[in-house]
């Protein structure tokens, strides 16, 4: 028969095993639980973006900019007036969202495949870097910003090799 000592020693042993196993648990449980309130976040922070692009505002000004702006360059767009205040705050605006997707895709909030699968954006972000590329170079160089526009064109090229990877091509 055994003695006290030894059974002691083994509802101890049978202890601390015990709540090895129900630490492991509540750690797997909490690590779940922080894995769906990222999952969380990401949706609403994809959702409040995807409100922003949807406001009436932001698609007329993106479409007056698409469809409506011509210039040959830096000088042709100053002359036509796009540097005014209101003109050069709807471009402002848009380039500046766009790059704000980059930086957040950059910093893995949200993944890109999301922005490749709401596909107009993929067309838009694209098309914008392509119709202001040559702008923005040489704005680069006249004001002596190097990084002007940068987020917007890696975006762009991150998208471009993206949709490729999966078999799209706008």
């Amino acid at each position: 028969m055994a003695d006290i000592q030894t059974i002691s020693v083994v509802v101890a042993a049978t202890s601390v095993v015990v709540a090895a196993i129900a630490t492991m648990i509540q750690s797997r449980k909490a690590e779940g639980m922080r894995r769906t309130e990222v999952k969380t976040r990401q949706a609403s922070l994809f959702m409040q973006l995807y409100e922003h692009w949807s406001r009436m505002e932001f698609i007329q000004d993106l479409n007056e900019i698409m469809d409506k702006w011509e210039w040959k360059d830096f000088d042709d767009f100053k002359k036509k007036g796009y540097f005014e205040p209101s003109q050069w705050a709807k471009f402002n605006s848009l380039a500046g969202f766009i790059e704000g997707l980059a930086v957040i895709v950059r910093m893995e909030l949200i993944d890109i495949n999301s922005l490749v699968s709401m596909g107009m954006w993929s067309y838009y972000i694209m098309g914008f870097w392509q119709k202001v590329e040559q702008f923005y170079r040489e704005t680069r160089e006249r004001w002596n910003v190097p990084t002007m526009g940068a987020w917007l064109e890696w975006l762009a090229n991150e998208l471009k090799k993206r949709e490729q990877q999966l078999g799209k091509v706008w």
